[in-house]
């Protein structure tokens, strides 16, 4: 196989791989930490660029900054939700976001995210990155209500050819364990807001049912 392929080729499979399975792997050539920003291993010196972006983005949402927080995105951004809903491309992101702290729907008054980023990369060339890491995600809302999610998230993330240096978030991906609990107070959230309607509360009470039935066996 030609060399010019070959990141093209892998990145693909370890795509696959992950959504098939849910695996997590580290990527050839990071068995040696020591070297991680040596000169022999340039593509590692782009790790401080890509986390710098993931921290500036989480600074960004904390403020409620949407303009700052769109700066770190592509523009056919992909967010795929705790509801496993799929918000895209960027413009729909803004909105969504916009909505959970203004207008008539809105219910968050504050949102405070603090991440962990694992170590290693999934995957990492000179421009694609695939990025695991936490979350501490705390939501207050207008009522007075407090819910704190610990969540795990996937990021894909690209070199912006235009100006060179920095890297955008191309996708995100959230997962969550739900406990019985968090879903009372979630399907809580749902209802008051009325976001997804009557599909979100079918989803929501079949889960409420499969959980109830784990519990009593």
């Amino acid at each position: 196989m030609e060399r010019k392929y070959f990141s093209q080729v892998l990145c693909i499979l370890i795509l696959t791989m992950i959504s098939i399975g849910g695996i997590t792997m580290n990527t050839i050539g990071y068995a040696q930490p020591s070297v991680a920003k040596s000169a022999e291993n340039p593509v590692h010196s782009e790790l401080d660029n890509i986390k710098q972006t993931l921290n500036n983005t989480t600074e960004a949402i904390n403020l409620k900054d949407v303009k700052k927080l769109a700066t770190y995105f592509s523009k056919d951004f992909t967010l795929i939700t705790l509801e496993n809903k799929k918000i895209a491309p960027l413009q729909s992101f803004v909105e969504y976001f916009e909505g959970l702290f203004k207008g008539d729907k809105a219910t968050v008054k504050n949102l405070r995210v603090e991440i962990q980023i694992d170590p290693e990369p999934i995957y990492l060339d000179k421009k694609i990155a695939i990025i695991q890491g936490s979350a501490n995600e705390e939501f207050t809302y207008f009522k007075g209500e407090k819910q704190v999610l610990h969540t795990r998230w996937t990021a894909v993330l690209e070199k912006n050819s235009a100006r060179n240096t920095e890297w955008e978030i191309s996708a995100m991906h959230h997962s969550s364990g739900i406990t019985k609990s968090m879903l009372n107070d979630l399907q809580s959230q749902m209802l008051k807001t009325a976001l997804g309607g009557l599909v979100i509360g079918l989803v929501l009470g079949m889960l409420f049912i499969s959980l109830s039935r784990k519990t009593k066996r």
